[in-house]
């Protein structure tokens, strides 16, 4: 390791490190890709079936802070 370049990696930590990489992200990702799948089939909220689409964007529209909300 002394006679190799201290700001480069060599070919082989590089496929580590990637390698690495992607089971760590897989490891993490898929679960909660499973999870996130999973909460946008489930049936809408009673609220939603309660109150038109229209009407839930308005009152969470009309709880922004005003600096966020459109001025035009």
């Amino acid at each position: 390791m002394a006679d190799q370049d201290p700001a480069g990696i060599s070919p082989l930590q590089q496929m580590v490190a990637s390698g690495t990489g992607a089971v760590v992200t897989s490891l993490f990702m898929t679960p909660l890709d499973v999870v996130k799948v999973r909460l946008q089939s489930q049936r809408p909220s009673m609220a939603s079936e309660l109150m038109p689409s229209s009407r839930l964007w308005s009152l969470s529209y009309t709880k922004l802070p005003s600096s966020l909300q459109s001025t035009g």
